[in-house]
């Protein structure tokens, strides 16, 4: 009677490596674009979220802010949008505001890992709803991030 061989050999599992391998170095690259795609929605949204917080200054003040966050011991009109910190929430970004008498602009600003998102380095949006985007290289790319 025969004796079975059981188990793989060297040569079947360096191929499994191999084929492993290759598929993670195809994949990766994707998968890290399709994340930092992912992450500019915290743009998209602190920005909205601003915007809000603009016109309700507005309506109370008649002027916009021309800062996001509060300096500590504010009152009134001195305390801008009155947010803790100028990140958002997951500090992907750096939040701004450009604001007077007649308008605004907020603008978010790659920060950290979100740096490598060399499409949409920047994003704003004004008092008149203007969407805008640059890439790294100062390429309008409103499309592609909004």
């Amino acid at each position: 009677m025969k004796n079975a061989v059981k188990g793989f050999t060297l040569i079947e599992a360096l191929i499994v490596m191999v084929i492993v391998s290759i598929l993670a170095t195809i994949a990766y690259p994707s998968y890290v674009a399709q994340m930092r795609k992912t992450i500019r929605t915290e743009a998209a949204t602190e920005l909205m979220a601003l915007a809000q917080a603009q016109e309700q200054y507005f309506a109370q003040f008649r002027t916009y802010a021309s800062t996001v966050t509060a300096p500590e011991g504010c009152a009134g009109q001195a305390c801008g949008l009155g947010r803790e910190s100028g990140m958002s929430e997951n500090g992907h970004y750096k939040l701004s505001s450009n604001g007077d008498a007649a308008a605004y602009t907020l603008t978010a600003t790659a920060e950290g890992t979100q740096e490598d998102d060399l499409d949409c380095r920047t994003m704003s949006i004004d008092n008149a709803g203007i969407k805008r985007a640059l890439s790294a290289s100062g390429q309008n790319t409103t499309s592609t991030c909004w």
